[in-house]
This record gives structure tokens, sequence and C-alpha cells, in this order.
């Protein structure tokens, strides 16, 4: 099996008897939190994100960056928001 930083934050939830935490990260670390939230919400309270990397992310020029960033913020928002 590969090394996945989402596996390394569910066995560490895991190991620590938690069933839901609030994940708090920036810069590489922050990227690791959103795939975390994307593959396990139901884990996932709350994201608090400074600066963080993206998976997948290739942005051309700074409108580009701008509106990416802008729809991915909302559909992360609403995806927590819909949740309850």
């Amino acid at each position: 099996m590969p090394f996945s930083f989402v596996d390394d934050v569910r066995a560490l939830l895991d190991v620590l008897g938690l069933d839901t935490a609030a994940v708090v990260a920036n810069s590489f670390g922050g990227r690791v939190a959103i795939d975390f939230a994307l593959a396990h919400p139901e884990r996932t309270r709350a994201l608090v994100l400074i600066a963080p990397a993206l998976t997948g992310v290739l942005i051309g020029s700074r409108e580009d960056s701008d509106r990416f960033l802008y729809d991915y913020r909302r559909a992360v928002g609403k995806h927590f928001r819909d949740r309850g």
C-alpha cells in the first residue's frame, strides 16, 4: 500500500480515540487537511486553513488563480453548511 498523509491523519485520530476533529493546518499541512476533509467528511468537524497548498492545482494567470480560489472556497463552505 502506498504512503498517504490522509491515511496517517485518520490513523492518528483512531489511535487518539477521536471520532471527529477540528483540523488546523497551514501550507502543505493545509493540503493534507483539505484532502482529509474531502475523504472523511464525517470525521472533520471544522477546518482552519492558513495559506493551504491544493492537490492537483495548475493555475495559469492571476485572474484564473483568483477565480479558482473563489469557487473553491465557496464549494468548501457550502459542503460544511449543508452538513448542518
